[in-house]
């Protein structure tokens, strides 16, 4: 399975600890617009076709710019990956226990459906119980753990990807495939906001798609 990703997200690492770059903080904002989490500062981003520059602050207003510029960048990379149609279905999150629940992958489907109809929002995987938080520390990242947990997907038709917010380990990524490929589904391309990286890339905004492996 191909993941690409939008940007990188700062992991938790020495080559972190001082002098960010003002594209390690536009970085950083998105994800955390997005997963509706406080940040201090602010990020600008330029709205096509105008070029009107906006400005995203930790805000509730900040939180929908960070949806409708992820779901912009996200479309674009799915056209880069050449897929022009597909069913999106968005990693649940910790919380989520039943169908159509609102979680941020649920948000970032929907953001970009909103851009291309024919990339259509499935928010329908869930768990069977609330599962513990990852970046808490206590959360599981194995995808054979996490396997058990997952319920949901049956219906699903059309090609799928999988759509989740940040990839780290990769293990619930990996668990969504193997749970939608017992039903009969091939699953070869996922799609991330942000990107955990120990080490700083050449472009925070230009990360290579990667194939994660079983």
């Amino acid at each position: 399975m191909k993941v690409h990703a939008v940007c990188g997200y700062p992991g938790n690492s020495p080559a972190w600890d001082d002098d960010w770059e003002q594209a390690h903080w536009k970085a950083r904002n998105l994800v955390k617009g997005v997963k509706r989490e406080p940040f201090n500062g602010y990020s600008d981003w330029t709205a096509l076709p105008a070029r009107k520059v906006v400005r995203q602050y930790s805000d509730a207003a900040g939180q929908r710019l960070a949806l409708v510029v992820a779901g912009s960048k996200l479309v674009d990379l799915f056209d880069k990956a050449g897929i022009a149609a597909a069913t999106v279905v968005p990693v649940p999150s910790s919380q989520t226990t039943t169908p159509g629940d609102d979680f941020t992958g649920a948000r970032l489907a929907r953001a970009i459906e909103g851009r291309r109809s024919t990339l259509v929002a499935a928010p329908v995987l869930h768990f069977d119980a609330p599962q513990p938080k990852a970046h808490d520390g206590g959360g599981e990242r194995r995808w054979n753990m996490i396997l058990p947990h997952l319920r949901g997907g049956l219906g699903l038709a059309g090609p799928i990807v999988l759509l989740d917010d940040v990839m780290t380990l990769g293990g619930h990524l990996r668990a969504c495939r193997r749970f939608l490929q017992a039903q009969g589904h091939q699953i070869d391309h996922a799609f991330v906001i942000g990107r955990t990286l120990w080490d700083r890339p050449a472009n925070m905004f230009s990360i290579p798609a990667e194939d994660l492996q079983y």
